[in-house]
């Protein structure tokens, strides 16, 4: 936002603060209807929601003009995240037996974490740098059809 929009950073940091609470208060909430509607059901209702509804936050975030409409755009960025993604971790859980889970799914989410989250956002940055369209969402979106393809190829 302090590049794409020209927020001042302050702003930029408020809007990334609410966006990621909105994430972490709403993950407990959609893991319980992970729960009660199926892992797998969820996730693929996440990845479409998701598809959508980051198409409709970065149209919302283009265009507005306002910094009240920039925060409830981050907000919801916040939540369609959340949806999406509050069962990844308990399926990741269930590729190992019981036996090796907790060496299976600590090493190669650390590795996972390490080689993806501590690029993404370096190269955000760059694009950012290179392009003038808001790319985290299409970075988002790509993210989520390899998601969704996974998925359908798998379950």
């Amino acid at each position: 936002l302090h590049i794409f929009r020209h927020l001042p950073l302050s702003q930029t940091i408020l809007a990334s603060t609410l966006c990621l609470a909105a994430n972490a208060i709403s993950q407990p909430f959609f893991g319980k209807i992970a729960d009660t509607i199926g892992k797998v059901k969820h996730l693929r209702i996440g990845l479409v929601l998701a598809l959508i509804g980051l198409i409709s936050v970065m149209i919302l975030l283009k265009h507005s003009s306002g910094l009240t409409t920039i925060m409830i755009a981050m907000v919801l960025l916040g939540l369609i995240i959340a949806f999406a993604l509050a069962p990844l971790n308990a399926l990741a859980i269930l590729q190992f037996k019981p036996e090796h889970r907790m060496s299976g799914f600590g090493v190669s989410f650390n590795i996972v974490m390490a080689l993806i989250g501590g690029t993404t956002p370096l190269v955000l940055t760059a694009l950012f740098h290179w392009s003038e369209v808001f790319v985290l969402i299409y970075f988002l979106i790509a993210i989520g059809v390899g998601y969704l393809m996974s998925r359908l190829i798998h379950f």
